[in-house]
């Protein structure tokens, strides 16, 4: 049985799924880049970090994954991640979406995903940002898309929206459109609340920061609208992409929350004015009553892009995922 730190290429989960390599390694869980045997495509699986020998199934992080997996399950959209059954790969009639890991100490549970094989925003505003107004606004105009399915036919909130959760289906070519996905759903199934863990602080509302720091009686924060919050996000993410920096950026948490809670932030240089009135008085608003739905941050970015905006901001050699 192998340990679940030492997991190298060639390891097979189950009998089915091959390790190629680990992706990602969270406190809560892994990521790991599968195939499955006997076919070529490439899967993402996340395995619960577990580090007793056997851990039960109320176990948090085991708990959390199956979580996310019922959640992914009911999602269906273009602009979310895809979850697949784990008895099998696409097409074949299954019913649970995730499982034990039974070869692996402490019998993580699992969930498997779509592999998205071209990297996440944050990577690329590193590297080739800041985007073309078009470029930025066709990107977040794609999120919303998603957004706008959680928030109106499931009436959730995905509540972590941030530049590392949204990746790209396929690598970034230039003249080619952004494929968006949006990725990581255990805050939006309830795993985890709103403390130093769980959700980042760069992108949380002023609302949920209250609400953190015990500053927001429960009772209050209960009557906000939670969908109000990712449209912050939203926001943030906007902001990202047109300019490469933060619009609130500090490594210390106070400070942080401090420029939050009370700061305006700058203006972006060379776009149009009504675009960064509408980012920083409507999606930043400090009060969430101000700031748009999703459908509204739609209907409004839709005029400064085509949804399948081609890429310009590609520099040869610069970005390879």
């Amino acid at each position: 049985m192998a340990a679940l730190g030492p997991l190298r290429p060639g390891f097979v989960i189950n009998d089915k799924f091959e390790v190629v390599r680990v992706v990602n390694r969270g406190g809560m869980a892994y990521v790991l880049l599968v195939r499955a045997r006997g076919h070529e495509r490439m899967f993402a699986l996340k395995l619960a970090h577990v580090r007793d020998r056997q851990a039960n199934d109320d176990h948090p992080h085991n708990v959390a994954i199956r979580k996310e997996a019922s959640l992914l399950k009911q999602l269906k959209h273009q602009r979310i991640v895809k979850v697949f059954p784990v008895g099998g790969i696409p097409g074949k009639a299954m019913k649970d979406y995730s499982a034990r890991a039974v070869n692996v100490t402490g019998q993580p549970w699992f969930f498997v995903m779509e592999f998205l094989a071209g990297g996440d925003l944050n990577e690329y505003v590193k590297q080739c940002g800041p985007l073309t107004v078009e470029e930025a606004v066709s990107i977040v105009l794609n999120t919303c898309m998603g957004v706008m399915y959680l928030h109106e036919k499931h009436r959730i909130s995905h509540n972590d929206i941030k530049p590392e959760n949204i990746v790209f289906r396929t690598p970034v070519r230039a003249g080619e459109p952004y494929d968006v996905v949006l990725i990581d759903f255990g805050t939006a199934a309830g795993v985890q609340k709103f403390k130093d863990e769980a959700g980042s602080w760069f992108v949380m509302s002023p609302e949920r920061i209250r609400g953190a720091k015990g500053i927001e009686p429960p009772e209050q924060l209960a009557r906000i609208d939670p969908r109000k919050s990712d449209i912050w996000s939203l926001g943030i993410v906007l902001y990202y992409a047109l300019s490469k920096r933060l619009p609130f950026d500090s490594l210390r948490q106070k400070r942080l929350t401090t420029q939050i809670l009370n700061t305006v932030p700058k203006d972006i240089p060379h776009i149009p004015a009504e675009l960064n009135r509408f980012l920083i008085e409507g999606c930043l608003a400090k009060r969430p009553q101000y700031r748009p739905t999703s459908r509204e941050c739609f209907e409004f970015l839709r005029q400064y892009t085509r949804r399948l905006a081609p890429a310009t901001s590609v520099k040869e050699g610069c970005y390879a995922h």
